[in-house]
Parts: structure tokens; C-alpha cells; sequence
């Protein structure tokens, strides 16, 4: 425990723990956005700040505080609801600033720019305990990694292709992911050589980067919407406006729809 664990800078399927090796047949890097991994498979495009700040927090909520769930849009601000079980409710707070702030008290800054804003948005900051509340400064990947392969190397989830949580789609990405490769992987035959384990990665690239590209240019799309001020904001609001529910509708069912890879 305690001891650093690096992958292979060839894409071999060799992970050094410390100071010893272990090698195994694949290697598969899932460590976050600001993967090594992907650094060290020469993968990496840096990333990007997306141009907002979010706080985060759950409150333990009923009755009328449990009923809301959805997300308004405000001047280069956000706030979220999500119901949880055992009354309990998610929020979120986004609003367009410059990175690398920092709140003496997060729950004073919070009242302060949104205390004027619909029930139950006050309700729930008040009920949120004091010292819950975090806040991380929004970031995606800069570039879309060229290929989430590396010889015996894989990416998978935010390494591969990390997205603002606009869409909300980066871990249900990370699962199709996940759940893509185990059945590429689990369709080779018993004692399949090098080539087949090759065929099944190249495969596995090829069906989850051009969705998951898809999924991070309209999450990043539908940020810096969502943070719009000003005119752009008011042009926003009023677009919104004429868009039928029904289109909406149809739009997040294509974000969430998924099948599994066919033989």
C-alpha cells in the first residue's frame, strides 16, 4: 500500500508497484482525467479549463424539498436538483468564473448567488451541514486522445475521454466502456494468439471513440450554453422557449441509448 504503480511507456503489458514488476496480458488504464497512464502511452493532449466552477452537496430532504428534480439556467449560472433515496437530495451549483477560486465559507458564497432564486434552492443550501459542500473547477480533456489503445494498453472511462458533466454521461460512458471490452475480450476463443487479442482492441477502439467524441464536443457544446451571459444568455433563454418537449425528449434518448457489440 502506499507505493506508486506506473504502466509501461511502450504499451507493454508491464505495471511497476514500487520498485518490482509484474506483467500480465493486458493492461487497462482507468485512472481518471488526469490519467498517467494516458500521459505515459503518449495519448495525452493536456487539458482544458471549461470555463465554470461547480459545487456539489446532498441534503437529507422530504416532503415538499424531495418533489423538485431538474435544472435552471441563470446568467452564467446553474443549479441542479436530483432526488435520492432515504431522503436524501443531490444538488449542484455551476457559475462562469475564473479557475482556481477558493470559499472561505462555500455556504455563504452560495446564498449569496442564489438565495434569490426559486424554492427550494434556498431551502436545500440551508439544509446541506455545514463542511459538505465541494467545489472543483470544471475541466475536459483538450484534445481527443488519436487512438485509446496503446500495444497492450487500453484507456478506459475519463482517461480515455474525460467530458464536462453536462450531458451526465461520464460514468454511464465508463461502464459501456467497461462493458464493451469485457464481452470483446470474453468473445476470443481459448487460447487465442497475439493477433486475436490485437483484432479485439483495435475493435474496441473503433466502437467507443467515435461515440465517446460525440459525447464530450455536445457536453462541451451544452456548457458553455448553459453558462451563457448576457445577450447570448437572453438569446439562449428565448431559444429554449420554442423547442418542444417531445425534441428534447428524443435528443437524450439518443445520448443514452447503447448496444452491446455484435459478433
Amino acid at each position: 500500500m502506499g507505493n506508486r504503480v506506473t504502466v509501461s511507456a511502450d504499451g507493454a503489458a508491464v505495471i511497476t508497484v514500487g520498485e518490482h514488476q509484474e506483467s500480465f496480458g493486458l493492461v487497462v488504464g482507468a485512472d481518471g482525467i488526469r490519467s498517467d497512464a494516458r500521459q505515459r502511452w503518449g495519448l495525452d493532449r493536456g487539458l482544458r479549463y471549461a470555463g465554470y466552477t461547480a459545487w456539489r452537496g446532498v441534503a437529507p430532504a422530504s416532503g415538499h424539498l424531495a418533489d423538485a428534480a431538474g435544472e435552471t439556467w441563470g446568467d452564467g449560472a446553474r443549479f441542479g436538483i436530483v432526488p435520492l433515496p432515504d431522503d436524501q437530495v443531490y444538488w449542484f451549483a455551476t457559475l462562469a468564473t475564473a479557475p482556481g477560486g477558493i470559499d472561505a465559507d462555500a455556504h455563504s458564497t452560495l446564498r449569496q448567488l442564489f438565495s434569490s432564486w426559486h424554492a427550494p434552492i434556498a431551502q436545500l443550501l440551508d439544509a446541506t451541514p455545514d463542511g459538505t459542500v465541494l467545489r472543483h473547477d470544471i475541466s475536459d480533456l483538450a484534445e481527443f486522445p488519436p487512438s485509446f489503445v496503446r500495444h497492450r494498453g487500453v484507456l478506459l472511462g475519463d482517461a480515455a475521454h474525460a467530458m464536462t458533466p453536462d450531458l451526465g454521461q461520464g460514468a454511464g460512458q465508463a461502464i459501456e466502456d467497461a462493458a464493451t471490452l469485457v464481452l470483446l475480450l470474453r468473445d476470443l476463443p481459448a487460447g487465442a494468439d497475439q493477433s486475436a487479442l490485437d483484432a479485439a482492441l483495435t475493435r474496441y477502439d473503433h466502437l467507443r471513440r467515435p461515440r465517446t467524441r460525440a459525447l464530450w464536443q455536445q457536453s462541451r457544446r451544452t456548457g458553455a450554453v448553459g453558462q451563457a451571459t448576457g445577450t447570448r444568455g437572453r438569446l439562449r433563454d428565448t431559444a429554449l422557449r420554442l423547442i418542444p418537449p417531445s425534441l428534447m425528449v428524443r435528443a437524450m434518448t439518443r445520448v443514452q441509448r447503447w448496444a452491446p457489440p455484435s459478433h
